[in-house]
């Protein structure tokens, strides 16, 4: 079993995914690009997050009978919410770390540092997000047990935009999950 793999049947409520990263990485347009599909309108107006805003979906098993819920916790990066960012960690069972540049190996490093201090033991996806603006085109990147694997992502183009939620629902349930979003639920927390 890899980092952070726990049965379906431990979390009928969902798996609790953090999104988490400085201010002005793409995590709540990602969000926003996999609520919306083919039909996503990229706004380049910048609204930071405040607090969490919290997103569920649903996927589908490849023979239809199960489905993985996932609540993704779109946790503002922004340096006001510092002290409180950690209390949103509590009870992750897995992480994905947005960064400008897949080559920031310092921003990786504390980020992996603060929120595996927080929950140990789980599976973690590194974006590279805008990666449609993105001159660096790197294939390594730092690593840690708990990385389980870097992307360059655009939420603009839709270039890879769903590998991570594959890649966290095969380190959580294993393989075998489709590429249906069944449903698509928000619930915004904010402070």
């Amino acid at each position: 079993m890899e980092a952070g793999c726990k049965s379906p049947l431990q979390k009928s409520d969902g798996f609790k995914v953090v999104l988490i990263g400085n201010g002005y990485t793409g995590k709540s347009t990602w969000v926003e690009r996999i609520i919306q599909g083919t039909g996503y309108y990229h706004n380049s107006r910048y609204t930071p997050t405040r607090g969490v805003n919290v997103t569920t979906i649903q996927l589908l098993s490849d023979d239809g009978n199960n489905i993985v819920t996932l609540k993704l916790w779109d946790c503002g990066g922004g340096g006001n919410y510092t002290g409180l960012r950690e209390a949103y960690w509590i009870g992750a069972d897995a992480c994905i770390i947005f960064v400008l540049d897949i080559r920031d190996e310092r921003t990786i490093k504390e980020w992996v540092r603060d929120v595996t201090r927080v929950e140990n033991d789980i599976p973690i996806v590194i974006c590279q997000s805008k990666s449609d603006l993105s001159k660096c085109r790197r294939s390594r990147y730092y690593t840690s047990k708990n990385i389980i694997s870097g992307r360059g992502i655009s939420s603009k183009t839709g270039h890879n935009v769903l590998d991570p939620i594959y890649l966290i629902c095969k380190a959580l349930v294993g393989d075998g999950v489709t590429e249906t979003l069944t449903h698509i639920e928000r619930l915004t927390v904010a402070i």
